[in-house]
């Protein structure tokens, strides 16, 4: 173990400081090698952050309220025992084989007048989603829908598509889409399922095309399903059928046309874009209250974890945060998510109220 953490540690050197000059004081919570020194100092890391601090004397306060952060949260320890963790265990395996083998009850639109009773949609068996359906009065209005942390809402649009909504979320729209554009304005993770005719009159509108709004991309849709992402000051699509088209807001990029399958993930402050090849059914799993991910790493599904459910984790330990993660979890609430990824990485819960820390047995 000691072998292995000098062959980390000896990565840190003059040429890393820079890596930290844009750090803010939540930034160097989450930094790994910025909790090794505060966790568990040593010669080497005291160096490296007495120098960058000694150079950088404007990052002073920020890194002096970090630290303070993480050296006066007492947490407390939990130890389930033995029992527990295999009946645990064994209700995740079994949560999982009912996920697999369910299907989605579909939303449908109720008559125009009536008073719209509440339809729960059965994601996986026991998990419960609440949907928000919307009676669409005739007259311009404005209708904005937002999900809390840990909840998960779907939507019916104006002419009948279908919009399942992620934790912590937000998607605005016209009450009325007779006649010109169909266009949504999102913030957060929606999952969408666009009518290429309107239920109610059978016809394409044609002169009508469907378009999504985000802070630095515009999506042109046609009759189509995809699921955007936009977290951290990124954004990933992605096309599970039918075509889209990405437009830049800033102008810096050509517009991109997408196939079913692909993924463009983006960022706008760093300036860079990748695009992939993907399972786009595994990207959108979150409807089913399940995290699959292609070969995510711990602080990968740590971030998704605290995106959704509002809470702040920190890795004690710096390997934790490399570690891959095989297989589903699910989201059904933050205890349990937790408590399986404790479970995977060997690793310690230790709570207080704001923050939680992973630490290695």
């Amino acid at each position: 173990m000691k072998d292995l953490y000098h062959r980390h540690t000896e990565a840190y050197s003059m040429k890393d400081y820079t890596k930290y000059i844009d750090f803010t004081e939540h930034d160097l919570v989450m930094d790994p090698y910025f909790q090794e020194w505060v966790i568990h100092p040593d010669k080497r890391n005291r160096n490296f952050w007495e120098t960058f601090f000694e150079t950088y004397p404007h990052k002073k306060e920020a890194g002096e309220n970090a630290r303070s952060f993480l050296q006066d949260i007492p947490f407390r320890k939990d130890y389930p025992d033995e029992g527990l963790i295999q009946r645990s265990l064994a209700a995740h395996l079994q949560a999982i084989d009912r996920i697999e083998n369910s299907t989605v009850i579909p939303i449908r639109k109720r008559y125009p007048f009536q008073k719209m009773a509440g339809i729960a949609a059965t994601f996986g068996g026991a998990i419960l989603v609440a949907s928000a359906l919307f009676l669409f009065v005739k007259k311009e209005r404005s209708v904005s829908v937002n999900t809390q942390y840990g909840e998960m809402r779907s939507v019916t649009l104006p002419d009948s598509s279908l919009v399942v909504l992620n934790a912590h979320s937000t998607i605005t729209f016209s009450g009325k889409w007779d006649k010109g554009r169909r266009e949504v304005w999102l913030e957060g993770e929606a999952f969408f399922n666009v009518n290429r005719t309107n239920r109610d009159s059978g016809q394409a509108p044609k002169d009508q095309p469907f378009y999504v709004h985000t802070d630095h991309v515009n999506i042109e849709v046609l009759g189509t399903s995809f699921d955007i992402r936009l977290r951290r000051g990124k954004a990933w699509i992605v096309l599970q059928t039918g075509k889209i088209k990405i437009s830049f807001k800033d102008n810096s990029r050509k517009d991109i046309v997408m196939r079913p399958g692909e993924m463009l993930d983006y960022d706008h402050e760093g300036n860079r874009m990748t695009t992939a090849t993907i399972n786009a059914e595994k990207f959108s799993a979150w409807k089913e209250k399940k995290l699959l991910l292609d070969n995510p790493t711990a602080k990968e599904i740590i971030q998704y974890l605290e995106d959704n459910f509002g809470e702040h984790i920190v890795l004690a330990d710096p390997e934790l945060g490399d570690r891959k993660i095989e297989g589903a979890i699910l989201l059904t609430n933050m205890d349990d998510a937790l408590f399986v990824l404790s479970t995977v990485l060997n690793a310690d819960i230790l709570k207080k109220e704001g923050a939680i820390l992973l630490r290695h047995r």
